[in-house]
């Protein structure tokens, strides 16, 4: 099921809310994929991601907001799909409950303009034990990135933060990292990278980086600005 509420388009909201609210007290069957768009309400949004959090089946997870309601706080409802494979975060905020015990079967997870503590992104994360895939962009609160991932293959970050440590990655063989503040580094990270096969990199310094990248890539698999 997706959602689209688009804010140019006003006249129609009442309508759409009463048509959700319907279909899902109605539905009696496996919901596996579930999305809100550009979506404005606090309310429903609660009410809808509690429904589908006790189906049970849910596998693919799309909460994505307008900006305008870039401080809505995800509910704690949502921790108890456990079934999710795929989860994705657009323009709101994100705290773990006290009983998080993560997602075990997840492996796709993207976040974006997603306001949230390093803590709680280092926690968050290493609860997930079969991630493959992470997207964290431009989450602006965020300074110190601290990813442990055992099982993480491709991992996109953009944005403003000032470090980047890969704790637990030994999988990883893709990375895109670009971030706008030229002290960021990534040099003391890379050691225990040893199946990286492509870094796509803008603006980090990497005083060091070089001479170790070459023990892990060859120069055409290394991407510039």
């Amino acid at each position: 099921m997706s959602i689209h509420a688009s804010p140019k388009v006003n006249s129609k909201y009442s309508d759409l809310v009463k048509s959700v609210n319907d279909v899902l007290l109605l539905h009696k069957g496996m919901i596996s994929k579930f999305e809100m768009n550009n979506f404005l309400s606090y309310g429903c949004s609660d009410r809808w991601i509690l429904v589908v959090s006790k189906t049970k089946m849910l596998n693919h997870l799309v909460l994505a907001f307008h900006e305008d309601l870039s401080s809505y706080q995800v509910p704690f409802s949502l921790f108890n799909c456990e079934a999710l494979k795929s989860l994705r975060f657009d323009w709101c905020k994100l705290r773990l409950s006290s009983q998080y015990d993560g997602f075990s079967s997840l492996t796709e997870l993207e976040m974006c303009y997603l306001t949230l503590t390093d803590e709680t992104l280092k926690t968050f994360i290493a609860k997930i034990p079969r991630l493959k895939a992470l997207k964290v962009i431009h989450c602006q609160s965020l300074k110190d990135i601290v990813i442990h991932a055992p099982n993480l293959e491709v991992v996109k970050i953009e944005g403003i933060n000032e470090s980047v440590n890969f704790q637990n990655t030994p999988n990883l063989r893709d990375m895109k990292v670009w971030l706008c503040k030229r002290t960021c580094r990534l040099d003391t990270v890379l050691g225990g990278l040893h199946e990286l096969q492509v870094v796509n990199l803008r603006y980090p310094s990497m005083e060091a980086f070089p001479g170790r990248l070459h023990h892990h890539l060859s120069p055409s698999k290394v991407c510039g600005p």
